[in-house]
């Protein structure tokens, strides 16, 4: 708790930290649904493994940046970028 015991009544919310106009970092959660409503128009190739999911030319490199700059992991340069994305993509 930021504010501990000044804070106690359901009737008074905490503060917000942050201004509303600040941008902590641009989450792209629904890109991979994005890609997958996708396929109706650009469906998966043969030979495309059932484990992958296939990127369409116009998503691959929105994937690259999303892996790239992922709290998670850390900006990697772009030969561990490419590694992740080969994990879960094709």
């Amino acid at each position: 708790m930021l504010f501990p015991g000044r804070y106690e009544t359901a009737s008074e919310p905490a503060p917000n930290p942050l201004p509303a106009t600040a941008i902590l970092a641009p989450v792209r959660w629904n890109l991979v649904e994005e890609i997958q409503r996708s396929h109706a128009n650009v469906p998966p190739p043969a030979g495309c493994p059932l484990t992958k999911l296939f990127v369409p030319p116009q998503f691959r490199l929105q994937v690259m940046q999303w892996v790239h700059e992922a709290p998670s992991s850390g900006h990697p340069g772009i030969r561990r970028s490419t590694q992740l994305v080969r994990r879960r993509f094709w």
